[in-house]
C-alpha cells in the first residue's frame, strides 16, 4: 500500500489533541461564531481509515492522496472531493480507483491484469 503514495501526497499529521489545540488558537470555542468561519475556512480535518485513501484536490487543480490517519490540514484552498475510498476489493474483482489524472489499480492475488 505505501508504494501508492508520492512525495506530493499528504501523510496523517494530525490527532485529536492537535486539532483541539488549533481550533482553542482559532477561538472555535469562545467566540463560537466568528471562531467557527475562520476555522472551517483556513482548515480541512478529515480522518482515513485503514485501507482506505482520501481524496483531494489543491489549489492548483492537482489530484492528491491522502494516507490513512487524522489529517489537519491548514489550508484554505485544498478541498475534498469525496469520502475516502476502500482499498479492498471483494476478493474477485480487485480495486480501480480513478482519481483525475491518478490512478490506483490493485489486482487481486490468481489474476492477471485490471
Amino acid at each position: 500500500v505505501e508504494d501508492i503514495f508520492t512525495g506530493s501526497d499528504l501523510k496523517a499529521n494530525s490527532n485529536k489533541q492537535n486539532d483541539l489545540w488549533q481550533r482553542m488558537k482559532y477561538g472555535y470555542y469562545l467566540c463560537p461564531g466568528l471562531g467557527c468561519m475562520m476555522y472551517s475556512a483556513t482548515h480541512l480535518e478529515m480522518f482515513v481509515e485503514a485501507s482506505h485513501v482520501g481524496l483531494l484536490m489543491n489549489d492548483k487543480n492537482e489530484y492528491l492522496f491522502a494516507q490513512p490517519g487524522m489529517h489537519n490540514i491548514s489550508s484554505m484552498f485544498i478541498k475534498q472531493v469525496r469520502k475516502p475510498v476502500p482499498l479492498t476489493g471483494d476478493g474477485v474483482h480487485g480495486v480501480h480507483i480513478s482519481h483525475g489524472n491518478r490512478t490506483i489499480v490493485i489486482v487481486e492475488q490468481g489474476f492477471i491484469g485490471y
